[in-house]
């Protein structure tokens, strides 16, 4: 083996002094290792075509940011290598950021970053200067990972910087690792597989040698199957939101928000434990959410949700939401049973009261008319209404009613006029009759607001929850007036089924119209409510997980999916109105009057026959009264007779 590397060194010396060649363009079986230089060199060839066909042919982006920190001031020139040469090979093609340890805010959508690091104390740093920086981190982020002097030595620093990326929230983060024979080799966490669950394991994607990448697939999607692992979910039953109904098959997730647990696990491929929150728990979601947030993510929960309203996200929160997959509208529900019209009231209803002034008018005028013609001229009574005696006030007013006529007129005159006044009382009467027995019927009550202003202006008292009121304590004209539950809406619209119990106190309740619907639709008869048209507010609904969470991409686009093929709308539809849009057939049955319908006609005609008695007493009464009268005036006559006669 000697023998043969000196032939070896003599051949070279030899070549060298004869035929004067480099020996770079051969191949010898005997390497020495790279120099700093050349590991420099290879760094800025490799990230030089990674922007190439990545972040410009890919992504079209027009800059990115280089970031290098060092633990040993002495590596500062290795790294600054590496900079100088690749923004000579990406001279005029992209605009570079170059931060020596601190980030340059340039955007809060989409990151692209170059980190060199010789340590993982220096990546935690750099990490942290992101976030503190940036409200979104998520995006594309290589980092240069060389451990100057010792570069083969890279595994436990691998590992620990794959660890790192995962806990600040980087999920897209790759890391080049220098390896030997001039090789960089790219690496890439698999946190989900077929054997492992939320494990750190790194694993090779992509290799830089003879100055070419193997592939240009550089981008590997995380969270697509996470090969039914095991996330945690923390929430709690609350209809018609959430809840578990066992089947024979397992069990299946009820309500809107379960519905769309149901397809995330599906289209992710993941299996749910669920982390259930108590009342106490759930309260604290209320007064002080964030704490509660931050303990749920500290101690292993992935995503929270429970009809949590959507807040736009700061910069200081360790919390993020989701896109919102659900609006919430909030109206005012009050009882279709307000208070019932007085029972005289009801007979005067179906006219207005422009119309009864005018019948009034009319029956009053006609009356004085009929009395002026006959007792002020007899020979023009004679003419209009004939010689016979003829009773013209009480006819008009039996005509009216629907009585007949007592006698034919017989002047033709009289005769138009009679024709005219039987053809406008049969219209009237035909109209009252009608409209009367719908009222009835519909047992109608006193019109219900149709506005805020209405229903503020007719005092109702506002009933809400806690959440509900916390987001109108800024409506001074609202909050004043409003009433905390102590129960659930669901619950509390028992109060609106039986005003009869409270008075007829006028209470209203604002509520989320999810809530509304699936108490109407499971519970109760479906015209016992009143939802006042205008609505106060809406609210998004969304999912809570830590903030740049790795599943936090994944789960905004199949969400956005949920919501755009239709399947919520279609949900909604299923739970609050049973597939009928809304639409409510009232029931046309007949009905049987009782008496409280009828009690208003029935007052009327006691009234009326009491009057009659009234009326019938005090004839017998006058009557008496004149024959007293004549017995008065009869006896002194009589005693003048006798005494003349005496």
């Amino acid at each position: 083996m000697s023998a043969l590397y000196c032939y070896g060194v003599i051949l070279q010396i030899f070549i060298i002094c004869i035929f004067h060649v480099d020996l770079n363009a051969f191949i010898w079986p005997v390497t020495t290792p790279a120099t700093t230089g050349q590991i420099a060199h290879n760094f800025s060839e490799a990230i030089a075509k990674i922007v190439e066909h990545f972040y410009i042919g890919e992504y079209r982006r027009r800059h990115f940011q280089f970031l290098f920190k060092v633990k040993n001031p002495k590596d500062r020139y290795f790294f600054q290598d590496i900079v100088d040469e690749t923004t000579h090979l990406l001279e005029n093609s992209i605009t570079i950021f170059l931060g020596n340890g601190e980030p340059i805010p340039i955007s809060n959508d989409m990151q692209f970053c170059i980190l060199l690091v010789d340590s993982t104390e220096s990546l935690g740093y750099l990490y942290d200067n992101i976030i503190q920086h940036h409200l979104y981190i998520s995006g594309s982020y290589f980092i240069v990972l060389h451990t100057v002097p010792t570069p083969n030595h890279y595994y436990e620093e691998l590992y620990e910087a794959s660890h790192l990326s995962l806990s600040a929230g980087i999920s897209h983060a790759n890391i080049l690792i220098y390896s030997d024979h001039n090789t960089i080799l790219l690496f890439h966490d698999v946190s989900f597989s077929e054997f492992h669950c939320k494990a750190n394991v790194p694993v090779v994607h992509n290799k830089f040698t003879k100055g070419q990448w193997l592939h240009r697939n550089f981008y590997v999607a995380k969270s697509k199957n996470l090969h039914g692992c095991t996330l945690v979910c923390a929430t709690w039953e609350d209809m018609p939101y959430f809840q578990i109904k066992p089947n024979s098959n397992g069990s299946n997730f009820m309500g809107l928000e379960g519905r769309l647990l149901e397809y995330l696990a599906e289209r992710m491929n993941f299996t749910i434990h669920f982390r259930w929150l108590n009342k106490k728990e759930i309260n604290r979601t209320i007064y002080d959410q964030s704490h509660i947030l931050d303990e749920l993510f500290e101690n292993g929960t992935d995503f929270v949700f429970g009809a949590f309203h959507y807040k736009p996200r700061l910069l200081n929160d360790s919390y993020t939401p989701t896109n919102p997959y659900f609006l919430s509208s909030y109206y005012f529900v009050i009882s279709s049973r307000s208070e019932p019209f007085d029972h005289f009231v009801r007979l005067l209803l179906p006219f207005a009261s422009e119309i009864w002034f005018i019948l009034i008018i009319i029956l009053v005028g006609g009356n004085i008319v009929l009395f002026t013609l006959t007792h002020m001229d007899r020979k023009l009574k004679y003419f209009l209404l004939g010689t016979k005696e003829q009773r013209p006030l009480y006819n008009m007013l039996v005509i009216s009613l629907g009585g007949p006529v007592a006698r034919d007129p017989l002047v033709p005159f009289s005769r138009f006029l009679l024709m005219v006044w039987l053809l406008a009382s049969f219209v009237l009467r035909t109209i009252y009759q009608g409209l009367m027995f719908k009222f009835i019927k519909n047992d109608l009550r006193l019109s219900p607001p149709k506005t805020l202003a209405e229903l503020l202006a007719f005092n109702y008292t506002p009933l809400m929850t806690e959440t509900v009121y916390n987001t109108i304590k800024n409506m001074s004209r609202l909050s004043k007036r409003a009433v905390i539950l102590n129960d659930s809406e669901v619950n509390s619209f028992e109060m609106l089924r039986h005003p009869e119990r409270y008075d007829y106190i006028r209470m209203s309740i604002l509520t989320a119209f999810e809530y509304f619907g699936y108490f109407k639709q499971n519970y109760t008869d479906r015209n016992e409510f009143y939802v006042v048209p205008q609505i106060l507010f809406t609210q998004q609904l969304s999912i809570y997980m830590r903030k740049n969470s790795q599943f936090l991409n994944r789960f905004n686009t199949h969400i956005e999916s949920f919501v755009n093929e239709g399947l919520m709308d279609r949900w909604e539809r299923f739970l609050l109105f049973d597939g009928r849009h809304g639409i409510e057939h009232k029931e046309d049955s007949p009905k049987v009057l009782d008496m409280s319908q009828l009690f208003g006609a029935f007052s009327l005609l006691i009234i009326c026959l009491g009057a009659c008695v009234c009326v019938f007493i005090l004839e017998i009464c006058m009557s008496r009264v004149k024959r007293h009268i004549k017995g008065v005036c009869r006896r002194p006559c009589t005693e003048v007779k006798l005494n003349n006669t005496l």
